[in-house]
């Protein structure tokens, strides 16, 4: 049995190193020959049949599974497989795998989380028109209409086509045109449906960490205007979660995004920033930047996200700590079912880019090879950056 899952073991480290369009069709053939399932029976055999190799291949092996739960495709087929292995280890496990436990808990909770909005009806709307977007209180997904020619922007009406393409789309449809070719012959187009789905989970953790830490809320005032960055999104509750200044935001990511992009960013950018800076962050009516990073095998899937916070479910009062009815009924809505609780949040805009992977390291820099980045930039004809030297990102 441990050769076996040595095998299984190898199968996921070799599904790391897949494009990412054969991922979740390997996902499925792993699964389907009984991978994830194998967990199950091995950990309930009496601990001396097995192996050392299990109990240190256990948490990698688990975590390479959690990795994919924040991608649609790939979640569908982790829900069932996972819950069907895990349910007797944690049913029947001894103190020696209180760890286990721990993680394999952890990967339920995040699979479940994001499960939640595999259904269409209930992800939150998107509309790509950067101006007056009519669709108002809309918050819940739509079948909302694409470009027919790049099919890689959505509009909630064809009013909203027309005043996006007069804006910005006239500028980069045809370039967008050509990337989608690429990615559908790829098989590695990224779907309306999968923005719409990674735009939710990303709300409701960024959501879900604001209620966690009340009495920590940053202030926007002070020290500037702060994007909130979520990454490693695969841990729950809400991945790692850090809040960077805005112009330091803008010089380490306006250079990732591919020319063609960089007006659509630069509007979003400019609403953001032209909103006063002595407001506090809860206050109704402000705008908050979120940028969520997707990390799949060899590529960051980033969603930058332009919220409007339009009510306050936990009333927060700055410089003092939250009563006990409201840590309650924070504690409730970090559970909730999104589809029956609206979102403090309305999305006011998106934009989303791939990137190569980069390291997010402890105190929140990033780490990335000087030669994937010159790949990276050649690849979208984007000149390497000079240190320090953020003056050409929206030109």
């Amino acid at each position: 049995m441990a050769h076996v899952f040595r095998q299984a073991s190898w199968v996921l480290k070799w599904i790391e190193l897949l494009p990412v369009a054969e991922v979740a069709p390997t996902i499925r053939f792993a699964i389907s020959k009984g991978a994830v399932q194998m967990l199950g029976d091995i950990a309930l055999m009496p601990r001396i049949q097995r192996q050392i190799q299990f109990n240190e291949q256990f948490p990698a092996f688990i975590g390479t599974l959690r990795e994919y739960a924040t991608f649609p495709r790939a979640v569908r087929h982790l829900q069932k497989a996972i819950e069907k292995c895990t349910s007797p280890i944690i049913d029947t496990v001894a103190s020696e795998w209180t760890r286990k436990d721990f993680i394999v808990t952890d990967v339920m909770r995040k699979i479940d989380l994001c499960s939640q909005f595999l259904p269409k009806e209930k992800r939150l709307a998107i509309c790509d028109n950067p101006t007056v977007c009519q669709h108002g209180g809309m918050k819940r997904f739509k079948q909302a209409k694409t470009c027919s020619k790049c099919h890689s922007v959505v509009y909630c009406s064809r009013d909203c086509q027309a005043r996006d393409w007069g804006a910005l789309h006239h500028l980069e449809c045809r370039r967008m045109h050509r990337e989608y070719l690429e990615r559908k012959h790829d098989e590695a187009f990224y779907s309306h449906g999968t923005r719409a789905f990674q735009v939710s989970v990303l709300v409701y953790f960024y959501e879900t960490y604001m209620f966690s830490f009340l009495a920590a809320r940053p202030r926007f005032g002070k020290a500037g205007q702060v994007v909130a960055v979520l990454s490693d999104l695969q841990h729950a509750p809400a991945g790692t979660t850090r809040f960077q200044p805005f112009s330091d935001w803008v010089r380490a990511t306006g250079h990732l995004v591919p020319k063609h992009k960089r007006n659509r960013l630069f509007e979003l950018t400019k609403r953001f920033s032209s909103q006063g800076r002595t407001h506090d962050s809860a206050e109704i009516g402000q705008l908050c930047l979120l940028h969520g990073i997707f990390g799949m095998n060899e590529l960051d899937y980033n969603v930058v996200a332009l919220l409007r916070h339009v009510r306050n479910t936990v009333p927060h009062h700055p410089g003092r700590l939250p009563s006990t009815q409201e840590l309650e009924k924070a504690t409730n809505f970090a559970n909730r079912d999104p589809s029956k609780h609206e979102s403090d949040y309305r999305v006011e805009e998106t934009l989303h880019f791939t990137s190569p992977y980069q390291k997010q390291d402890q105190d929140g820099s990033t780490s990335q090879s000087t030669q994937s980045f010159a790949n990276f930039f050649a690849m979208h004809g984007i000149p390497m950056p000079a240190a320090g030297d953020g003056s050409h990102l929206f030109t």
